[in-house]
């Protein structure tokens, strides 16, 4: 079984909000709406499982996390969703 783009989603969403993937969106609809959600959570452990090791799915892992990494910092620097600069108190 190949990892779903859902799993895949659930694990980046954990990493930039530094939660478990269980309880990610998808997840949680899923649960809401009384639909199985054993697929999901089992694509997600294999992914979680492939990520130490080598091959195919630990590269996507790696690539997954990286990306990621990069989406929690840019979140991070946001002024929408972060913490903005300070604003400067130089008079203009």
């Amino acid at each position: 079984m190949s990892p779903s783009p859902e799993a895949a989603t659930a694990l980046i969403w954990a990493q930039v909000t530094q939660g478990d993937y269980l309880h990610s969106p998808d997840l949680t609809a899923l649960r809401n709406f009384g639909r199985d959600t054993t697929h999901l959570v089992a694509s997600a452990n294999q992914l979680l499982a492939g990520s130490g090791g080598r091959g195919d799915k630990a590269q996507l892992a790696k690539r997954l996390d990286d990306y990621a990494k990069r989406l929690a910092i840019a979140c991070d620097r946001s002024p929408e969703f972060g913490t903005a600069p300070e604003p400067s108190l130089e008079a203009t």
